[in-house]
């Protein structure tokens, strides 16, 4: 089989069709390609839909599990998967047609890895007529892996999970697989992939419909209801960070095709941690700033060491700011003091 899509479903049952019926006109043959919907405890008409597609559509197959989260049912999909690709998109949006084949052909032609493409948002409600435009081979740059590719300047910067396929033999020789109970859990995941792939390439062309919903993770995970799950995902990271370094320093590396350093690995650590501190901090809750320091003392990553090559690292000026503001953090006073002020902020 060539190739597997994996559609995680939760509650979507306004949007499911129509990313089911984008997927079915992908220039390739009922044999050569597999839907795989994974319904992760839906509570609405979402599993029924898509299993009325499976009934109708025999490349169509739906898996029901409990409520576990996104990157759960991208894992389920990942061990169900039968095609030499794999390929992950949000049940809420939409695949250009008739290109999937295409895009097949172009990654196994040149024998890549991973074959990026680019998309465009598109706001709820809104009508998106797909342009038919197919696939531009001419537009497509070929790099020796994901690590080259990345620093390209052409290449988009903002990663996600659904605007490539990936060659599934890699997901299961480095056992790639998506931190569950965390939200962004892409970044994480293309982190690792991005050291584990080779020969890749990226296609120059909007193909993926992003839609844009007002209840989103991204546009509500600084809500009260969402932050207190996005920061105890972020802290689940840090020890995940933290366990992956120790590993490192007593002899067992993560296996990579491309190697990691432990200064690189001691960075994700600190960054993690910085990240989280520095979220409380925006948001202004102290007594959950509190309780989150005690969380990180208790496991050790607070305080957590300053090393000076952080300060000069390359990198944009935002980062670099944020970097020296918080570089001090792991001071008690000093952290203090940016609590006291913010706390005095509207």
């Amino acid at each position: 089989m060539k190739l597997s899509i994996v559609v995680p479903v939760y509650n979507v049952e306004r949007y499911v069709a129509e990313c089911l019926d984008s997927l079915l006109e992908q220039g390739l043959s009922d044999s050569d390609y597999e839907i795989l919907c994974v319904d992760d405890g839906s509570t609405d008409r979402s599993g029924g839909i898509a299993e009325d597609y499976a009934r109708r559509y025999r490349q169509v197959a739906v898996i029901h599990q409990g409520n576990r989260g996104l990157s759960a049912a991208r894992n389920t999909g990942i061990r169900a998967a039968a095609g030499e690709y794999v390929y992950f998109i949000d049940s809420d949006d939409l695949l250009e047609r008739g290109v999937l084949g295409l895009l097949y052909q172009l990654a196994d032609e040149h024998g890549l890895d991973q074959l990026l493409f680019d998309y465009q948002r598109f706001e709820d409600g809104q009508a998106v007529a797909c342009s038919g435009q197919g696939v531009s081979p001419d537009r497509l740059v070929l790099f020796q892996d994901p690590l080259e590719m990345r620093r390209h300047r052409a290449v988009p910067a903002w990663r996600t999970a659904w605007n490539y396929l990936i060659r599934r033999s890699v997901l299961l020789e480095y056992g790639l697989t998506f931190p569950e109970g965390v939200l962004f859990e892409d970044e994480e995941f293309n982190y690792w992939l991005d050291r584990c792939a080779a020969s890749c390439g990226y296609l120059d062309q909007r193909l993926y419909y992003y839609r844009q919903r007002a209840d989103s993770i991204l546009r509500t995970f600084m809500s009260s209801k969402v932050f207190p799950q996005y920061i105890g995902g972020r802290l689940k990271l840090a020890a995940r960070h933290q366990a992956v370094l120790r590993g490192f320093r007593a002899g067992t590396p993560p296996r990579l095709r491309a190697a990691v350093t432990e200064g690189e690995l001691e960075n994700r650590v600190i960054d993690e941690v910085q990240g989280i501190l520095n979220f409380l901090l925006y948001k202004g809750e102290r007594e959950m700033l509190r309780r989150t320091v005690d969380a990180l003392r208790a496991q050790g990553l607070y305080p957590y060491p300053m090393r000076w090559r952080r300060l000069v690292r390359r990198g944009p000026l935002k980062k670099r700011a944020i970097d020296a503001v918080s570089f001090c953090y792991p001071v008690g006073w000093y952290l203090q003091l940016f609590i006291a002020v913010r706390t005095r902020l509207p």
